[in-house]
């Protein structure tokens, strides 16, 4: 067996700026090669300012042992929106220069050689189930030479999937669903599940930069209507009035597509005197002390690929409700209450019971820290993909 190392490239745009559910994915993810990595050589790929060099240097601060590629002649917006167009960039324009194989962990595979073995990801399908939570396509001309919307993203993944050599998704739920829409070989799939990382809770205290209520119940996502939030306003305004005296609704997470309404909501509320809290876009710190702090977290979503903050509120002992979709379940399993995502009732009625059940906040929250150790030691889908990765490299 050759001791030579493969050369990975790992498209790593999404862990630059402010991440949201994909970027962290993307952190995770990398994490975890790097930690099973062994007969690997990574490269971060990413698209660059001509004239700047900020995502140069934040990736080798926070990545000081990877090997990085970027390029800067062509916007990553126009790279993007050229796909699945004659003008594609062609293979090995992007990225030239020898490699072996290429991880894609964000929808979009794109400029490599022909003779890599690739690996792309494809998170949800929420632009299939549920198009209407997405940002409407460009009109008109400019729609014509940018194409954007749930119709793009559709046609993009169709020409994509076949070029693939491997398809990694994050849940049982979206394997079978890019099996049943797509007709891929279950061979075909990867599942790498995902956890949080590991945050010393002890480490996490008060801070007084930031506002922390005294009693709340917390949400953390982009305002966006896949994540269901004027469900949650709805349940909370329905709340007696002693619960709502005493409970602050904290929501946490930058401004998505489509936020007008639920910002409106938000400012209603607040006028009318309920406690409504909106606090943006948080830093890591501001998160852990949030998710500390929290009674209950709740998790309305419409639809998810995974669930990332139902993890992330068990590990700092949390009682979660979450909104009853298939994934969910296959996150949480026994440790959380479900609610029927499109009933205010339905969750105002478990916020409410489980306030007057400490037995069952105390159960939720030790087979929470169970669950949680169960995602951090699920690592096969990571092994199984660098095996492949290393097999088809020799």
């Amino acid at each position: 067996m050759s001791s030579a190392k493969n050369t990975v490239l790992f498209y790593a745009q999404a862990l630059l700026g402010r991440k949201t559910g994909v970027g962290f994915y993307n952190s995770v993810l990398l994490d975890q090669i790097q930690k099973q990595n062994t007969n690997h050589e990574i490269c971060l790929l990413y698209f660059e300012n001509p004239f700047s060099r900020k995502h140069t240097r934040f990736l080798k601060s926070e990545y000081p042992d990877l090997k990085l590629r970027a390029h800067r002649f062509i916007p990553k917006k126009v790279a993007l929106k050229l796909l699945g167009t004659f003008l594609e960039p062609r293979s090995g324009l992007l990225w030239p220069g020898r490699y072996d194989s290429a991880i894609f962990p964000n929808f979009y595979m794109f400029g490599v050689r022909q003779s890599a073995l690739t690996a792309l990801s494809i998170p949800d399908l929420a632009f299939l189930k549920h198009p209407e939570v997405l940002p409407d396509a460009r009109r008109g001309f400019l729609g014509s030479i940018l194409p954007s919307g749930p119709d793009y993203l559709l046609r993009v993944t169709e020409k994509q999937i076949p070029k693939a050599d491997i398809i990694l998704t994050i849940s049982d739920s979206i394997k079978q669903e890019i099996q049943e829409e797509f007709s891929v070989p279950k061979s075909k799939i990867i599942v790498t599940t995902l956890a949080p990382k590991q945050v010393s809770l002890a480490s996490v205290g008060k801070n007084k930069r930031y506002e922390i209520p005294d009693k709340y119940f917390l949400f953390v996502g982009t305002l966006e209507p896949r994540k269901n939030i004027l469900t949650l306003l709805s349940a909370y305004e329905s709340l007696n009035k002693e619960i709502r005296l005493d409970y602050t609704l904290v929501l946490a997470g930058g401004i998505g597509w489509k936020h007008q309404e639920i910002l409106q909501k938000i400012k209603t509320m607040k006028k009318s005197g309920l406690k409504v809290q909106y606090t943006g876009y948080i830093d890591q710190e501001y998160k852990n002390l949030l998710y500390k702090n929290a009674d209950i977290y709740i998790q309305p979503s419409l639809y998810e690929g995974f669930g990332m903050p139902l993890l992330e509120a068990m590990s700092h002992n949390i009682p979660v409700i979450c909104s009853d979709i298939p994934v969910f379940r296959e996150v949480a399993e026994k440790s959380a209450i479900f609610f029927n995502r499109k009933n205010p009732n339905s969750l105002a009625s478990a916020i409410t019971d489980l306030l007057s059940d400490k037995a069952k906040q105390r159960s939720l929250i030790a087979s929470g820290a169970k669950r949680v150790v169960e995602h951090r030691k699920n690592l096969n889908g990571v092994k199984t993909l660098l095996d492949k990765l290393y097999l088809k490299h020799e």
